[in-house]
Formats: C-alpha cells, structure tokens, sequence
C-alpha cells in the first residue's frame, strides 16, 4: 500500500505485422488503469526504402525496383497527395514541432519550427487548425525557457553560467525578433542583446570569434558577416543607446 515497484518483463512477437498493439493494464482494490502503444513488427531483413515524387497535372506513373530477395509480404507503399507544394513544405515543418528543450542553441533549434509555421500561416493567410495552439503554445515555452540563459549584461550564455557568447547571442537576438509576433517577448530582452552584442565590437567594425582551438583569422570574417546580417535584419523596438555602422 502507498508504494511502488518497477517489474521488467519480456515479450515475443510471433509475426510480423503492421496494426499490432502491446497492453498493460493495472488493477487494484479500488482504481484501476492501463496503457496501450501500437507495434510494428517488421520480418527478419533489412529494411529498404526508396521515395519518389511527381508533379501531378492530369496523370502520372511512380515506378519503383523491387529486389528479387524480398521477403514475400514485406513490401509496403504509402501514397500522398499535396495540393501544392507550400503544403509539403508545411507538413515538413510539422514534423518538427517539438517542446523546447536543451541547451541555449537547442531551446532556440528546437523552438524555431514553431515560429516558422507561425510565420507561414500569417503570411499565407491559411489556419494551422489545432496545430495553431501548439506551435503557439511552443513559442511561447521556448522564449520563457531561453530566458533563463540570458547573463545580466545581456549576452546569452549555452548553459546559463560562464561567459555569454558571439554567435549565440546573434541566434538568440534573430529568434527573438521573429517570436515576437506570436509570444511575449519583453522589448529590453531585445534591446539588451543587440546592445551587448554592438559594445563586443572592435574599432575596426569587426568581432572576434571564440577561439576553441587553432587560432584561424577566416572564423573571424564569417562570425563579422552573421552577426552584420542579423543586427540589420532585426530592428529594435525603441531608440538604442548605442549605434554602430555595418
């Protein structure tokens, strides 16, 4: 009573099969519960998969080699249809809808197909349906997670402690500023980043990138024209303190 206990037990799958379904249930005196996950089981081989595509105008054939070994039953095909090709794109970015999670750089990776379906949906003028609520619902977790890795002087930090860093504050600070339109981005957050960012500036209009390893001056040249993009392609939301010329 009032305890828990882990029990490990195996199972063995007797054929292969496309719709089959693993339970375990649980009953006590008074409650009860269960859980249920499908199973595919595949045939003993190596699995293959081959893709095509066409576009369709009135009729198409899609052709594919099968190998003489197969296994006899083995072979599967999905059809999908598109009604454009901005549609395939959307469904691509679905599939990369996830929670937040991660470092500095993957709570920013993981979060961004969430904003960029936003992105889509705004600009095609075309509803998400149900999946409007969770990318909405990611962004919004995304930018409240990476806050906690964000150093009093503005910078981003990978771990929330040490030094913040060049690149991933310019990834934070383009981030950012496309989130804002679909979670509550604090202005300062923005302004403090880019301002950060700007007082890392040499006197000679560059920045100099983190040496990890072997000191390589073209790291410095690539790391200059991401973080000139980004601060130009960004605005801020009031008048900075400071200006730069890019």
């Amino acid at each position: 009573p009032d305890g828990s206990t882990k029990l490990v037990f195996p199972f063995e799958a007797t054929a292969t099969t496309a719709t089959g379904k693993q339970r375990v249930i649980a009953t006590g005196g008074t409650v009860a519960d269960a859980i249920e996950r499908p199973v595919t089981v595949h045939p003993y081989g190596a699995e293959l998969t081959r893709t095509s595509g066409s576009i369709i105008s009135s009729a198409a054939q899609l052709q594919f080699d099968i190998p003489a070994d197969a296994i006899s039953g083995s072979v599967h095909a999905d059809l999908k249809i598109y009604p454009n090709l901005l549609a395939h794109v959307t469904e691509s970015l679905q599939g990369m809808l996830e929670r937040p999670w991660g470092c500095g750089e993957q709570t920013i990776s993981s979060t961004y197909p969430s904003v960029m379906l936003l992105q889509f949906e705004k600009q095609s003028k075309q509803s998400l349906g149900p999946l409007h609520d969770r990318a909405m619902r990611y962004a919004g977790l995304g930018y409240t997670r990476l806050l906690t890795y964000m150093a009093e002087s503005g910078g981003f930090t990978y771990w929330g402690r040490g030094e913040p860093d060049l690149a991933l504050t310019a990834y934070a600070v383009r981030f950012l500023h496309d989130a804002a339109d679909f979670a509550p981005v604090d202005p300062d957050v923005l302004n403090h980043a880019r301002q950060w960012l700007f007082r890392q500036q040499q006197a000679n209009g560059g920045w100099i990138a983190h040496r990890w390893y072997a000191v390589l001056p073209v790291e410095d040249a690539i790391l200059t024209a991401y973080l000139a993009r980004v601060l130009a392609a960004t605005r801020s939301t009031r008048s900075e303190e400071h200006t730069s010329e890019l």
